[in-house]
């Protein structure tokens, strides 16, 4: 038994896809450095709206179409293409913007076109150009859209993701002969990060900055792209939240009124949000304490697999500590804790936190921070509390928001808590999404919302709460 069918249609639509959302993300990166202020705060806001929206719960609004286009797989497989390239537009534009500036003027490229040159020299050029900056964020489009399981899974895609997952779990497939079939994907995924995204994370010691990138005398692009981006909001946000909203009428009381569900609900999504923030906070802060590039890229290296893939290892792997350790006498019983699914999931974030600590050094600059240290020691209780507030600016909101996306995405996970996670302990959305494979129901939706608002709602009162305590600190 091979994988191979899968993975060679996963690799041309990935193909596909990372060529045409890097084409769209380098397009709006043009229309954000020309639009007014007004224009570019609402294009954020649309790309962060599309960043939020769980994967699961487009599934499973689009859920149903799977049935209706059963006899048109090629309108399924170009849904699913759509609604999986806008959810990987906010990411590629967010490196778009903050990837370093070409060290070619546009003059410069616009003579080089001009010029009577070999293709070679021209295909040198680009690279050394344009090609510096979307080489890595396709690689990173293509990794993402090639190891997407969440939409493959509800849309019945051809998916090797899918065809693994389904084997191990469901057909008992013995795990030894799973990590066999990981090869080819696991080759894949290697091939495409050492030929491009490692360059990109190796360029952490430069300071991209957005002023930096605005002060690159970017072309004016026009606002086409945006009509192009509003048609993905609504397809790939608004409309599934419209679908799963209209499915919860009527279910609220019921819900309400029972409550073993409620407690079901409380006790799943608050550990699930724990541990998702506990795997968050430790990969920023080993993106942080790593000096060493290096180091950095050989850890970053497992999470490049995708969280299938790492956690087929890491189940062998602690299975193979619990074994060895019984033999010699002191058992560990690691494998049945939260233990291996903390750790897996902080080697999942890890490349992402990198990311993430990349866009954000140009925000965190240490002239600004050490100005607004001075107030500290002030002795009027209002220039201490500036000084919390500047700090809270400069410093603390990006790694605040970075947390609550790295939090976000282990929140969402499905792979990793269904393979790694102990006894006892089931994860939220895994939880809703075994019920989602037979129908969408009232009750099914409401939970899928709460789950939803759950954690939102408290991001949003830490973010509002956060500098307000710590200005208030600073007046005692």
């Amino acid at each position: 038994m091979t994988l191979l069918p899968q993975c060679a249609v996963c690799v041309a639509r990935a193909l596909v896809l990372c060529g045409l959302v890097t084409w769209l993300a380098t397009a709006l990166r043009g229309t954000l450095l020309g639009a007014s202020r007004e224009l570019r705060l609402w294009i954020s806001g649309m790309l962060a709206v599309l960043l939020a929206t769980p994967d699961l719960m487009v599934g499973y609004a689009y859920g149903d179409f799977e049935f209706s286009l059963a006899q048109h797989p090629a309108w399924n497989e170009l849904l699913y293409a759509t609604l999986v390239g806008a959810k990987l537009l906010p990411l590629a534009t967010l490196l778009a913007w903050f990837s370093p500036p070409s060290p070619l003027s546009p003059s410069a490229s616009h003579c080089l076109r001009l010029a009577r040159v070999s293709f070679k020299q021209k295909l040198d050029a680009w690279l050394q150009g344009s090609g510096r900056r979307a080489g890595p964020i396709a690689a990173v489009v293509f990794l993402l859209a090639f190891q997407d399981f969440e939409l493959a899974a509800r849309l019945g895609v051809v998916s090797w993701t899918v065809r693994l997952f389904d084997l191990h779990a469901r057909e008992g497939f013995p795990l030894e002969d799973s990590l066999w079939l990981t090869l080819i994907p696991a080759t894949v995924t290697l091939a495409v990060a050492l030929a491009a995204v490692f360059p990109l994370l190796a360029d952490l010691r430069q300071n991209p900055t957005p002023s930096d990138t605005i002060g690159a005398a970017p072309q004016r692009l026009g606002n086409w792209p945006v009509p192009l981006l509003i048609g993905l909001l609504v397809l790939a946000s608004l409309g599934p939240v419209g679908i799963v909203y209209r499915g919860t009428w009527g279910a609220w009381i019921p819900l309400l009124r029972d409550p073993a569900i409620r407690m079901q609900l409380l006790r799943e999504t608050s550990t699930t949000l724990l541990v998702g923030s506990s795997a968050a906070v430790l990969a920023m802060l080993l993106s942080r304490w790593l000096n060493s590039r290096v180091g950095l890229l050989v850890l970053c290296l497992p999470g490049m697999l995708g969280s299938l893939v790492l956690g087929l290892v890491s189940r062998g792997l602690f299975r193979q500590i619990d074994f060895l350790s019984a033999r010699v006498g002191l058992p560990l019983e690691l494998y049945d804790t939260p233990l291996p699914l903390v750790c897996t999931l902080t080697l999942w974030l890890l490349p992402r936190a990198v990311l993430l600590r990349w866009a954000l050094r140009g925000r965190e600059r240490q002239t600004s921070v050490a100005v607004a240290e001075l107030l500290r020691s002030a002795s009027d209780p209002e220039q201490r509390a500036t000084e919390r507030r500047l700090q809270w600016d400069l410093l603390w909101r990006g790694r605040y928001w970075a947390a609550v996306l790295l939090t976000g995405w282990a929140y969402w996970d499905l792979t990793l808590p269904s393979l790694l996670a102990p006894t006892g302990m089931t994860a939220a959305p895994v939880r809703l999404y075994n019920f989602m494979h037979f129908r969408q129901t009232t009750i099914l939706s409401a939970q899928l919302v709460v789950t939803i608002l759950a954690p939102l709602v408290i991001v949003g009162l830490l973010a509002v709460l956060a500098p307000r305590l710590m200005a208030r600190r600073s007046t005692r």
